[in-house]
């Protein structure tokens, strides 16, 4: 496996690690991350997913939040529309992680989903299936995450993905917080699906990660 592409390298990421150790003058944003994300199932069965995790001690709004697969963010989806289309709450509790699966022919429903990756797994795991208008790219892409409010618009997370292993899901590596290592089956809550090639841990994140914010405030309103 090829080592995954870092989200900062050199005395940028040292900056931005100690950046984020200081007390802030005002909280940044919501203290989400990116924690999982499939891009390149192992059959037509499957469907691309990503996962968000709420590392913090109140709920989460989804309203403010939008996600991207490029730095656009007029393409950017609200996350409170995609909840609203699965009939989800839009609400994202302390410790919690959500699924977002891309909606297609084979993976339809979260019924579909469950039935991909087990219903014993994702006991009590919620899965949001909505139709994205974009698939993410197995040799290379990214995702972004966006807290749009009424007086800024916030980057609170940005994940490169590099080449895939199929079926393998990228995650955060507990030790470092690096996001794009692969899953391994039997790690960190990681599982093989019973029928098929596939590995990861799909609403379960695999431990706290740092939060490093991103991007300050990137565009100022009014």
């Amino acid at each position: 496996m090829k080592p995954p592409p870092p989200r900062c390298a050199g005395l940028f990421c040292a900056g931005l690690f100690l950046a984020a150790l200081l007390p802030l003058s005002a909280p940044a944003g919501p203290p989400v991350a990116v924690t999982e994300v499939l891009t390149a199932p192992s059959s037509e069965d499957g469907e691309d997913f990503w996962e968000l995790t709420n590392y913090g001690t109140n709920v989460v709004d989804l309203e403010e939040l939008r996600f991207s697969d490029d730095s656009r963010l007029a393409a950017a989806h609200k996350l409170s529309e995609l909840a609203a289309a699965a009939g989800e709450p839009a609400g994202l509790l302390p410790g919690e992680s959500l699924v977002f699966a891309r909606q297609a022919r084979t993976i339809a429903s979260p019924a579909d989903f469950r039935a991909w990756w087990g219903e014993e797994p994702l006991a009590g795991r919620r899965v949001i299936v909505a139709p994205w208008g974009f698939g993410l790219n197995a040799g290379q892409d990214e995702l972004q995450l966006w807290q749009v409010t009424a007086t800024a618009t916030n980057l609170l997370d940005h994940v490169r993905l590099g080449a895939a292993d199929p079926g393998v899901t990228f995650v955060s590596d507990p030790v470092t917080g690096v996001f794009g290592a692969a899953s391994v089956a039997g790690v960190h809550g990681a599982f093989r699906v019973a029928a098929g090639r596939d590995v990861g841990s799909p609403g379960t994140a695999g431990g706290p990660v740092p939060l490093h914010y991103r991007g300050a405030v990137i565009k100022q309103l009014g």
